[in-house]
């Protein structure tokens, strides 16, 4: 398999640790995905009522794509991708 190909995925925990000051840990339930924003995937008909990748949930603007406002998003910070993956 190429390295470099990233296969969509659901993260359902996100953990935290903090070392300095107080000690802390802890780790919460949620859902999240890991997609290239240039090849956005296809959800199943199954979960396409609870789910879905489209421009007005993100940064800006829905008459663009989720890529387009990230891309403005970022210039805005002083981020240049030059087109790169995301």
């Amino acid at each position: 398999m190429d390295s470099d190909v990233v296969a969509p995925a659901l993260y359902d925990v996100v953990g935290h640790t903090r070392h300095v000051d107080v000690h802390k840990t802890f780790r919460h339930r949620l859902h999240t995905w890991l997609v290239d924003l240039d090849d956005l995937p296809r959800l199943p008909w199954w979960l396409r009522p609870l789910a879905r990748f489209e421009s007005r949930d993100h940064l800006g603007p829905e008459r663009v794509s989720i890529r387009e406002n990230l891309d403005a998003w970022l210039a805005g910070q002083g981020v240049d991708l030059g087109g790169g993956r995301v």
